[in-house]
C-alpha cells in the first residue's frame, strides 16, 4: 500500500510539472508517463484518462496549499500575524505551483471542468479554519465566519497582479494586517452600540468602510 502511494504520488509530481509547463490541453497520457518514468500501463492503472489524473493534481495541490496555510495558522504567536502568515503561505504555494504557470488561466479553467467541487471543499475548510483563529480575540469572535471569508476571498484579489512570491507576500501583507485593525477597531466603537441593539458586524462595517 505504500509503494502504491508513493508511485501516485510520483505519477501526480510529474503530471503537475507538465501542467505548469505545458497547459492542460498539450499534455498526453504518454507525456506524463515518460515524465513520471513508468510504463503507459502503470499510468493507466492508475488513473482512466487525462481529466482524471488533471482532477487528482487538483487536489493533491489544494491539499498540499491548505496544509502549508494551517501550519501558519498552527503556530505561535498573534492571532493578526498568524493570519497575514497563513494566507501568506497559502498564496506563495499557489503562485508557485499555478499562478506562476504562463498557462495558469487554462489550468484554471480546466480545474473549474474537473476538479470544482473537491477544490470547494477544501476551501471551505480553510476558511473555517481562518474563522477558528479569528475565534480567538474576543473581540472579533462574534464575527469570525464573515472576517474570515472576508480574508479568504480578498487575498485572491490582492495577490491577481502579483508576479514574484515577494509580491504576494507584500501584497497579502497590505490586505490582512490593516484589515484586521480596522474591523478590531470599529468592534471596540460598536460595542456600546451592540448594548443598545443596534449593531452592525464589523467585519462588514470594515469592508462598507474601504477598510480591505
Amino acid at each position: 500500500m505504500l509503494i502504491e502511494s508513493r508511485r501516485r504520488i510520483q505519477l501526480l509530481e510529474a503530471a503537475g510539472r507538465l501542467f505548469r509547463a505545458s497547459g492542460f490541453r498539450a499534455v498526453t497520457m504518454e507525456a506524463i508517463a515518460a515524465e513520471a518514468g513508468v510504463a503507459k500501463a502503470t499510468l493507466y492503472n492508475h488513473f482512466a484518462e487525462k481529466s482524471t489524473v488533471f482532477a487528482a493534481v487538483a487536489d493533491h495541490v489544494t491539499r498540499m496549499i491548505a496544509d502549508a496555510m494551517q501550519s501558519e495558522l498552527g503556530a505561535q504567536g498573534h492571532v493578526d500575524e498568524r493570519l497575514a502568515r497563513g494566507l501568506i503561505a497559502r498564496h506563495k504555494l499557489i503562485f508557485e505551483l499555478v499562478d506562476g504557470s504562463p498557462h495558469a488561466r487554462e489550468l484554471m479553467t480546466a480545474r473549474d471542468s474537473f476538479a470544482r467541487a473537491p477544490v470547494e471543499k477544501i476551501d471551505q475548510q480553510m476558511i473555517a479554519a481562518l474563522a477558528a483563529v479569528v475565534h480567538e480575540d474576543a473581540r472579533l469572535a462574534k464575527s469570525a465566519q464573515e472576517i474570515a471569508n472576508t480574508l479568504f476571498f480578498g487575498a485572491i484579489g490582492v495577490c491577481a497582479k502579483a508576479r514574484s512570491g515577494e509580491d504576494v507576500e507584500a501584497a497579502v501583507g497590505r490586505f490582512v494586517r490593516p484589515y484586521l485593525l480596522g474591523v478590531r477597531a470599529l468592534a471596540s466603537r460598536g460595542a456600546t452600540a451592540e448594548a443598545s441593539g443596534g449593531s452592525e458586524a464589523p467585519g462588514r462595517r470594515a469592508a462598507r468602510s474601504g477598510r480591505i
